[in-house]
């Protein structure tokens, strides 16, 4: 079975890592110089971390405690402290996960990661769970002209791996990523295992619970619905 004319792209966070404990600790550390905790700032917005990318994030902190953060330092920061932490607990790959892209990739499927956050921070967590040889394109939020929940991302991906967005599936964990590839012409798979939003991926094609549900003949047969 071949499948050259087929894309898989993967949102990163809450998709190929259980990453939002992990976020709320890192990000904790950096707004804690500034007085300010996760906590507050979720209550003031919801669950700033669904969806929202860097920049958004840093808007939020603003409109509601007037912190005017430069968003390289604070990434910088962040990372480093999310980096450490996933080394101290010896995160890896869902060996489900792994499974599935080495089939799609043994099938010439083309596969892509597009996340809202910075290129350089979804490179490394790649790299660090050793998943970077299956993917032909890694891009972050500044690799589209808008973020998700616009389907710009999606989009530049599909350019990327030669697949027309008809002939794309993406895995995403929130409703704006659903939106995003569903206004992009893609069908959708509601990653829901690790999702602070299940309740609201109502808009996917199908969901999932776990990499192990699904096959390749699975990911071919709902681009054929």
């Amino acid at each position: 079975m071949h499948a050259a004319d087929i894309g898989i792209i993967f949102d990163m966070d809450g998709v190929l890592i259980d990453s939002i404990p992990h976020f709320e600790k890192s990000f904790n550390h950096v707004f804690q110089e500034h007085g300010v905790s996760v906590a507050e700032l979720n209550q003031h917005h919801g669950d700033i971390f669904s969806g929202h990318s860097l920049r958004e994030i840093l808007d939020l902190a603003y409109q509601s405690h007037g912190l005017s953060l430069n968003i390289e330092e604070v990434s910088a920061k962040a990372n480093a402290v999310f980096m450490d932490i996933v080394a101290m607990t010896n995160v890896v790959a869902d060996p489900a996960l792994v499974r599935l892209l080495s089939e799609l990739q043994g099938n010439q499927a083309g596969l892509a990661v597009a996340s809202n956050s910075l290129r350089h921070r979804v490179r490394k967590i790649v790299e660090f769970l050793r998943l970077d040889p299956y993917f032909k394109a890694v891009l972050g939020v500044e690799d589209a002209a808008l973020p998700k929940p616009h389907p710009d991302l999606f989009l530049a991906a599909a350019e990327m791996i030669k697949v027309k967005p008809e002939r794309c599936i993406v895995f995403e964990d929130t409703a704006g990523g659903i939106a995003a590839a569903k206004a992009a012409g893609m069908k959708a798979i509601g990653y829901t295992r690790f999702s602070t939003q299940t309740d609201r991926l109502t808009d996917a094609d199908r969901l999932a619970g776990s990499f192990s549900e699904l096959t390749i003949h699975d990911l071919f047969a709902l681009l054929n619905t």
